[in-house]
């Protein structure tokens, strides 16, 4: 009799579903994370040409002693 109790009790507790839940919601996150990923490492490569770029900029000015033709 204390084993037919014990296994409704069990599905009482929710926590099958809710781990359920959490392994869903994660692999989601993650599935979301992997598509935007490449997008995120493209922005940081052309952040850094940016900062290159600038400071190549202020060297040639530097170079030129602020000259203007």
């Amino acid at each position: 009799m204390a084993e037919r109790i014990k296994a409704p009790e069990k599905d009482l507790t929710l926590q099958e579903p809710l781990g359920d839940m959490k392994e869903i919601l994660w692999a989601n996150i993650i599935d979301s994370i992997n598509d935007v990923w490449p997008y995120i490492q493209i922005i940081f490569e052309k952040k850094e040409l940016v900062k290159m770029a600038t400071e190549a900029i202020h060297k040639t000015v530097e170079e030129l002693g602020n000259k203007l033709e």
